[in-house]
């Protein structure tokens, strides 16, 4: 997964990047000017490339870590929901029923899948790098 950013802070091997909007195409100036500083959108990444603050980066992230990820959220809440549907009605022979507990089984994946991000990122092993720095004509 590639991001973009610009360097906010920079703190020996580390630096904090505020991540650029799509929309926005990469216009701000050192994040002073980003709408959207301080609003989730900071992360920190490992500065491979050496880059200082104001520098627009390029930051990398290891697929590998968030595939299982991505299957989870998408997959628990639909089988959940099939699981609910099934269980309300054939086994209760009611169609409503079913549709209540598959709605009911969707809720219930959802916010497990809440509960498991608020829980993995408080210890998460992704590390994003910094891979290389941008200049002003990409």
């Amino acid at each position: 997964m590639t991001l973009y950013g610009i360097v906010d802070q920079v703190s020996g091997n580390l630096c904090r990047v505020c991540l650029a909007d799509e929309a926005c195409g990469h216009d701000c100036e050192a994040c002073a000017g980003c709408s959207r500083k301080n609003k989730g959108r900071l992360m920190e990444a490992e500065n491979d490339a050496g880059a200082v603050v104001g520098d627009r980066v390029e930051i990398h992230a290891p697929e590998s870590s968030i595939i299982p990820a991505a299957f989870l959220v998408f997959l628990l809440p639909i089988a959940l929901m099939t699981l609910g549907y099934a269980l309300g009605k054939y086994l209760l022979d009611m169609t409503l029923v079913g549709v209540a507990m598959a709605i009911l089984g969707a809720t219930l994946g959802v916010w497990l899948c809440v509960l498991y991000g608020k829980k993995i990122g408080k210890k998460s092993s992704t590390v994003y790098r910094v891979s290389r720095i941008l200049m002003d004509d990409e």
